[in-house]
């Protein structure tokens, strides 16, 4: 039997999971790609908080049966309290049990069952709900509103209608899920319309008396955190199709669920006598996989979905490739151009702007096969403000998004040798909303001030994320400073990364990490450096049993930070140096002719 989440989950993991020949490697095996365990780990528990806190708000509601103080061993005791919960019209059964479809080869259960419009005669009907610690709706002027419950008003008699906000497109997986649960319900005769919902960690605040999606990723308090619903026989899901025009169809999440869902039951019923279906691709899933080191040893060092890490191509796309005998960014630098438009194309319709993709993609094979790191495709100088003292800005957050770390590194231009020193503010503490202001409001007037006492300086920054997160805390702060901070980032500020988008295109793509390790040649202490793995060390910094563990973690992400910020005035010099005001004068004489 399969589980919930094979249907929308990679095909090999299935696989991996019913050829007895095997096996499962331990959580310390190192592979290339693979996420720190100690991440994962403190993804698990998030994730299992936030599931906690939203189910403990819905047990506080009217008709509620909260079936999770029963052992989750025994599956026959928890199934007939399910059953009497549902035969007796509770609004919502909270961790139910369904049974096992072994002819259907599904199991699984969902986190809660929510009552939806009953049938002629009479039962109760249920729809299936889940808790997701991530995003599920994004804003959008489709005029077809999204349908939600907050949940302090769960049921469907609350339902609100929520205009601009529709499912996310990368939240197929929940939708498929969702379609899994109705179909057990659905056998049992509990299923009531075809619709499935999702607690995400979408907010909706309401202004001028209308709702608006807010989308905070945060869930400190659970206002504003509401179950959207979907409709599972509308079509939604794009795929590729092989009629004339156009190439792409949209399916329900149903019929697209029964199609995924029986080719992965062939896959398994085909690895339990030791044949293999198919061969891995990476994609997003394998980081935080198990079974990634089994599959990244039958991967050969030059494979496209290896090596093209950024907008990479998706699992079709790759396929296709393939099929063509193109497997390696060698194979796809001189692949045919005849053979990729005639044959390649018009079978990857099912994403927009296909013949794009594949030209970065093979833009990156290209550069990556004769070692170019960074390709120009501007002319001329590039400008950058220049002032005797220059800020380098970063910021670190946790899991929920919220800031716990603000580094700042001052450069001196007209010292006798340029100097540069480290200024940070740092809680290594569990962050909340009135703590992450607080400690935003000391970075801010600090920053302020300095810009007041240094009239011509600018700070600069890499990527919009540190002016994003600056407008958002600084609602909440009252000090004319933090105000005023926000007026002057238009003029003070200065975005390094739009510097890079305008003029580079880069192999492994545009990040900090990316750039300043390549053609800079700049290299951080650290051994691990990543945004995602410094959330896993602050979780450390704060919660680790000892002291001088969780010193080694504030250490660790301390200098992190620090090299963070030297990282972009490496790539400033770099810059000046390479492009700055001396670029014209420099390529003029390299054009001129030997006399």
């Amino acid at each position: 039997m399969l589980p919930p989440r094979a249907a929308g989950s990679c095909p090999v993991k299935v696989q991996n999971e019913y050829d007895p020949n095997t096996s499962l490697p331990g959580e310390d095996v190192e592979a290339p790609g693979r996420a720190d365990p100690k991440m994962l780990e403190m993804i698990r528990k998030n994730a299992q908080e936030f599931k906690t806190a939203v189910l403990d708000v819905l047990a506080l509601q009217k008709d509620i049966a909260d079936l999770r103080n029963l052992t989750m061993t025994n599956h026959a005791l928890r199934l007939q309290a399910t059953k009497l919960a549902a035969e007796s019209g509770q609004q919502i059964i909270i961790s139910p049990e369904l049974p096992y479809d072994e002819e259907d080869h599904r199991m699984g259960s969902p986190d809660m069952l929510v009552r939806c419009v009953d049938q002629e005669d009479g039962k109760p009907r249920y729809a299936p709900a889940i808790v997701r610690n991530h995003r599920v709706l994004e804003r959008n002027d489709n005029p077809r509103p999204t349908r939600i419950n907050y949940l302090s008003e769960p049921g469907f008699k609350n339902i609100v209608l929520a205009p601009g906000a529709q499912f996310r497109y990368n939240r197929e997986a929940d939708l498929l899920e969702l379609a899994h649960y109705w179909r057990m319900m659905e056998k049992l005769g509990w299923a009531g319309l075809p619709v499935g919902g999702v607690v995400g960690s979408d907010r909706f605040v309401e202004k001028g008396g209308s709702l608006r999606l807010q989308g905070n990723h945060s869930w400190t308090t659970m206002n504003g955190l509401v179950i959207s619903w979907a409709s599972l026989d509308t079509q939604k899901i794009r795929t590729f199709s092989r009629r004339p025009y156009p190439r792409f169809r949209y399916h329900t999440a149903l019929s697209r669920y029964e199609h995924e869902f029986n080719f992965r039951t062939k896959v398994a019923k085909s690895a339990m006598t030791g044949k293999r279906m198919v061969s891995p691709i990476v994609i997003e899933e394998c980081e935080t996989c198990r079974w990634w080191p089994v599959c990244a040893q039958q991967l050969p060092k030059a494979d496209l979905s290896l090596r093209i890490e950024k907008a990479p191509l998706d699992a079709r796309e790759v396929s296709t490739l393939r099929a063509l005998g193109i497997n390696t960014i060698e194979d796809l630098a001189n692949a045919s151009e005849v053979v990729l438009r005639d044959e390649y194309l018009p079978n990857v319709q099912h994403r927009p702007h296909p013949d794009e993709r594949l030209r970065r993609a093979r833009k990156r094979a290209k550069m990556m096969m004769t070692g170019v790191e960074l390709e120009r495709t501007s002319e001329g100088p590039i400008e950058l403000p220049h002032s005797r003292y220059e800020l380098d800005l970063d910021i670190e957050s946790n899991i929920e998004d919220k800031i716990y770390l603000w580094g700042i590194l001052v450069t001196d231009r007209k010292a006798p040798e340029p100097q540069s020193h480290y200024v940070s503010f740092a809680s290594f503490e569990n962050i909340t909303d009135a703590s992450e202001a607080k400690l935003a409001a000391e970075a801010l007037t600090w920053l302020y001030d300095f810009l007041m006492a240094h009239p011509g300086s600018f700070v600069y920054h890499y990527s919009d994320y540190e002016r994003t997160h600056i407008k958002r805390v600084a609602k909440r702060i009252d000090d004319p400073k933090v105000k005023k901070l926000v007026r002057i980032m238009r003029n003070r500020f200065f975005d390094l990364f739009a510097v890079m988008s305008k003029n580079f295109f880069g192999a492994h793509g545009l990040g900090l990490k990316a750039v300043a390790t390549g053609p800079v040649g700049f290299h951080w202490r650290d051994e691990s450096p990543s945004g995602l793995n410094s959330q896993s060390w602050f979780d450390m910094a704060v919660s680790a049993a000892d002291v001088k563990t969780r010193e080694h973690y504030r250490v660790r992400l301390l200098e992190y930070n620090e090299d963070d910020t030297r990282a972009t005035l490496a790539l400033r010099d770099w810059l000046n140096e390479n492009y700055g005001d001396s670029y014209e004068e420099e390529a003029g004489k390299a054009k001129q002719p030997e006399a």
